[in-house]
């Protein structure tokens, strides 16, 4: 059942995204005593290691930018982590990355 539900959080209930295997989810899950909030915490952050090689990408007239991806991914990551009450840790990818932590708030 934990699998199932952390494929909920992480937004891949079919088991679509490729480096987010079965395996690879209940490695997540054992790391933390099947804590899943940490786990897709982990999950959303794995999501934004990928997504961060990512170029412009437009679509019908649009544009996704690997800059909004990689945003929706660590406000993820950091909503889990409140979730779970841990420390949030804020990355911002610009010229580089900034890396900061606080207590989570509530």
């Amino acid at each position: 059942m934990s699998i199932e539900l952390l494929r909920l959080y992480v937004a891949d209930p079919a088991g679509e995204q490729e480096f987010l295997h079965d395996d690879q989810l209940q490695t997540l899950l054992d790391n933390h005593d099947d804590d899943v909030y940490a786990a897709a915490t982990d999950a959303w952050r794995m999501k934004a290691a990928d997504v961060s090689a990512w170029y412009r990408v437009i679509l019908d007239g649009g544009f996704l930018s690997r800059e909004q991806v990689f945003d929706h991914c660590i406000k993820m990551a950091e909503h889990f982590e409140r979730l779970g009450g841990g420390n949030i840790v804020s990355i911002e990818m610009d010229s580089g990355f900034q890396v900061s932590s606080s207590p989570a708030e509530f």
